[in-house]
């Protein structure tokens, strides 16, 4: 978030009324930036650091707001005469810049880095809202060491015209603004630009302090901060720091800028013994007066607050602080503020000094009493016993004081312990101590090396010996009340000697078979023992598994010392895989164990996946039960065994109708039978299997296997097989019928086997019934099909009806000319009986042409005769009138048609 500071300040111009005069700054600066200093301007002085006069005004709201409230009243004269202040200001501005270079901005790049807004090189604010977690959990971010405002709260609020009590009081999170300013900002370092000589962080102390108020006193602002928490027995005291500068415009006290603390009880009243108010020129003690050209201020330099909160152990308190402007709106205030981390430290503290004891009472009283009748906050201890100190905190009355107490007694320590040690012992020196609080601080350090530490929590202690160390071993041993202390403890010492016995002897690197145990395991030595380190640990069974790539360690004891030094052994074992295969594995009828196939070397098969005799490889094998196969390599059995399921088949002939009869055609797919992946012969054995294409010979036998597991049986199953070919019906495709008789399809006359059926189609169609009328010019089929069987022949013999009449009719005139008109006999009906004959005769009886089969197409009479006996044989008859005979011979009616043929030859 780009953090915007609307940059104009006040130029105080107040009087009873309480008006002020609000003018804009960079109109100023405008003015006066080009203004010559000696050879070099405020413009040339900025573009030499690589920066514009508008960037960096912008950049540096913060100081150069600082500045001009500095020289406000030289400002406000300015405005009203342009010329004759312009050089002064200048000069003070030129002076300014050099003497805070070091905290202002010069590259707009620096304003915002690693999530921070920057508004001068050491204050800056997150460029996001912080975030809160554990708002009531004390030690979280209560030092701001989170470099934002986490677990904190917020506000900004004006002044009420009455001294301490705020108004419009209204949260916000930085770096949003609040009524368009910035009121809190985090600060690392630096002095304070007012007051040169008060640091900007409390020193000595984590370089990091909160700035409370916007420094530039416009409309009577105010700044809040509070922080909410529960009170327990670990921080039952609360101690902060803070640094603060009120401008003093001589107002009343109501209207003077002010600064406040404050502790918010549970009930919501505040704790009169942590509230400290102070406005400026208010004349309490701590405070400081500097004059900076026509403005005064009153600063007071760091100062540090003991809040006691023991009576608020289980509750929940917070603790708000608070800095305002002027009621009148001109005049600024601002504070800087830092909190002690999480410390839960004793109240009294012991230290060492010089080698005397102290005790030091908690930072934030204005007042110490001790029994003693001291009142410094640190105090000699000079024999044992208890000691109290009464506190009265800062800005608290004498009635709101505490005491703390501390029971000091001395310690004393002694050594115990043998000169010499086996150097492979647990050996230990024994402390034996009186006096101290517990816990205690052990230090310790052998032949004059690093210093140890170490908190101890007992009157008698065991400090292990070191035992990896050369001879001779000399310890120094101290015992203090913690480490403020030691400096104040008379160390003891004494020498160890370590018994050296050697390693036993042997191979480093040894090869089993697995398993194998520690026992294996071949070494030189006395009573030997094995560890799973080079050092320490508990001595290891011998019967221990041994595991592959690890490494042992072997000791042996000699007059009674273990040897320090233990010689490592790595084992490697050979445990070879189990052999691979299927797991599962069928045999048809019987099989061995030499039947079993695996992939691996010097197989060996076992009923147990553990233990057990290996099998003879004749071993018959039995179905549905697991065997286990191991191989050796390199002289190794596999400890895993691979488990083979095998299952022993023995399939028997499928089952079925041994008779099965289709029809017209069928092949072995057609055959019925139950079994698995039935196969067919054409022999009870032997033989070659049939595919499922081949074709079917009628009052032939066929044999049938099945298979089940891979295993086919050793039996077949005969069936019989019979062919029913109806055969397909034929005779004359064309066929007649009289007219008279109403045939049916009883009358169609057709050669077949079996029973006839007739359709009204060649394919599918609708099965006529007997009695079916027959139609003319219609097309019937007829099939043979056998009843018993339901077999049908295959497709359907065609028969055209032709439904005739007998009863024939003739045209009696032939024109013999140049036109197609009547030139011939024409006979209506001859069509439907070709089997004829015809005789033709002239008036005198002569034959003058006959012939058979006549069809009015191709055997016609044209009026030529075709006798020899003719008049004019081949030629055209005279014309005359000539009779005809027609013999049809049929079933019908009419078999013979007569008439008289009329010839008219016009040629």
């Amino acid at each position: 978030m780009i953090l915007l500071l609307t940059f104009s300040i006040s130029y105080s111009q107040e009087t009873n009324n309480h008006v002020h005069d609000e003018r804009d700054i960079s109109s100023y600066f405008d003015r006066f930036n080009s203004t010559v200093i000696g050879e070099q301007s405020i413009d040339s002085f900025l573009a030499n650091r690589g920066i514009s006069s508008k960037n960096f005004i912008e950049i540096n709201k913060y100081y150069v707001a600082v500045f001009f409230k500095l020289h406000s009243a030289q400002i406000i004269k300015a405005f009203d005469d342009h010329n004759s202040i312009d050089t002064e200001i200048v000069t003070s501005f030129n002076v300014f810049l050099q003497k805070n270079s070091s905290e202002l901005l010069f590259n707009p790049m620096e304003v915002d880095l690693e999530g921070k807004h920057y508004i001068s090189k050491n204050i800056f604010v997150p460029n996001q809202e912080s975030a809160s977690f554990a708002r009531l959990n004390y030690c979280d971010n209560l030092d701001f060491s989170n470099l934002d405002f986490s677990n904190w709260d917020t506000y900004c609020a004006t002044t009420s015209g009455l001294l301490g009590v705020l108004q419009n009081i209204t949260p916000y999170s930085p770096p949003s603004l609040c009524n368009g300013r910035l009121q809190h900002s985090l600060v690392t370092g630096g002095t304070d630009p007012i007051v040169p000589s008060m640091s900007r962080t409390y020193p000595g102390g984590n370089n990091l302090s909160v700035l409370l108020g916007d420094n530039q006193g416009i409309n009577g602002r105010a700044s809040i901060i509070r922080r909410t928490f529960n009170v327990t027995a670990q921080n039952n005291k609360l101690i902060y720091r803070y640094a603060v500068v009120l401008e003093n415009p001589d107002h009343t006290d109501d209207e003077q800028p002010f600064f406040r603390t404050r502790l918010i009880k549970p009930d919501g009243t505040y704790d009169a013994c942590a509230d400290y108010l102070s406005f400026a020129g208010d004349g309490l003690p701590g405070w400081n007066s500097i004059q900076i050209g026509v403005e005064s201020f009153e600063y007071r330099d760091w100062t540090t607050v003991l809040v006691p909160l023991t009576a608020y152990i289980g509750q929940t308190v917070t603790i708000e602080i608070s800095v305002a402007d002027c009621d009148r709106g001109g005049h600024f205030g601002y504070a800087y503020l830092t909190f002690d981390g999480c410390d839960s430290s004793d109240n009294l503290q012991l230290f060492c000094e010089n080698g005397i004891y102290k005790l030091k009472a908690p930072d934030g009283g204005i007042s110490y009493l001790w029994n003693t009748g001291e009142t410094t906050p640190i105090i000699n201890l000079n024999q044992p016993g208890n000691y109290s100190c009464t506190i009265v905190p800062f800005g608290a009355t004498q009635n709101c004081n505490l005491t703390y107490n501390y029971n000091y007694q001395p310690i004393s320590y002694t050594l115990t312990n043998p000169t010499n040690f086996c150097r492979a012992s647990n050996n230990s020196i024994q402390v034996n101590i009186s006096g101290g609080i517990q816990p205690l601080l052990l230090n310790y350090s052998i032949n004059g090396g690093t210093s140890i530490q170490q908190v101890i929590n007992s009157n008698t202690f065991n400090l292990p010996i070191d035992n990896s160390l050369p001879n001779p071993l000399n310890y120094s041993i101290s015992v203090a009340q913690n480490s403020n202390t030691l400096s104040c403890a008379v160390p003891l010492t004494t020498s160890i000697n370590l018994i050296d016995t050697v390693a036993p002897s042997g191979s480093q690197m040894q090869q089993f078979c697995a398993p194998a145990t520690l026992s294996d395991i071949t070494v030189n030595g006395t009573a030997i023992q094995w560890y799973a380190n080079a050092t320490g640990g508990t001595a290891l069974p011998t019967n221990t598994d041994l595991v592959h790539n690890v490494t042992y360690y072997a000791s042996q004891t000699l007059s009674s010392c273990e040897s320090y030094i233990r010689l490592p052994v790595t084992v490697s074992l050979i445990n070879p895989n189990a052999p691979t295969g299927q797991n599962t594995q069928s045999f048809c009828y019987s099989a061995t164990i030499n039947d079993l196939v695996l992939t691996g070397n010097n197989l060996q098969w076992y009923l147990s996946a553990t233990g057990g005799t290996a099998l003879p490889s004749n071993t018959n094998l039995i179905n549905n039960t697991i065997y286990y196969a191991s191989q050796t390599q390199n002289g190794c059995e596999s400890i895993n065994r691979y488990p083979v399921l095998v299952t022993i088949t023995n399939p028997q002939a499928p089952t079925g109708t041994n008779q099965q009869t289709f029809c017209n055609n069928a092949s072995i797919a057609d055959l019925s039978i139950t079994g698995n992946s039935v196969q067919w012969y054409l022999n009870a054995t032997g033989g070659s299997p049939l595919p499922n294409t081949f074709n079917l010979s009628n009052n032939t036998t066929y044999y049938a296997s099945q298979i089940e597991s891979n295993c086919e049986s050793n039996t077949r199953f005969p069936v019989f097989v019979s062919i029913i070919i109806p055969m397909l019906p034929n005779g004359k495709p064309v066929q007649y019928f009289c007219i008279e008789n109403n045939s049916t399809l009883n009358d169609i006359v057709l050669n077949y086997n079996y029973n006839l059926v007739f359709y009204d189609s060649p394919i599918n169609g609708n099965i006529l019934p007997q009695d079916y009328l027959l139609v003319n010019d219609e097309t019937i089929y007829a099939s043979s099909y056998d009843v018993i069987n339901n077999c049908e022949s295959i497709g359907r013999f065609p028969i055209k009806t032709k439904i005739v009449n007998s009863e024939l009719t003739f045209y009696n005139l032939i024109t013999i000319d140049q036109n197609d008109l009547n030139k011939q006999l024409i006979i209506e009906g001859i069509e439907y009986f070709p089997e004829n004959s015809i005789e033709i005769f002239n008036r005198y009886g002569n034959l003058i042409w006959s012939g058979v089969n006549y069809d009015n197409i191709n055997n016609v009479f044209k009026g030529m005769a075709n006798t020899g006996n003719a008049i004019s044989a081949s030629n055209y008859l005279p014309s005359g009138t000539y009779f005809f005979i027609l013999k049809f011979p049929n079933d019908c009616k009419y078999s013979e048609l007569k008439g008289f043929i009329h010839i008219d030859n016009k040629l």
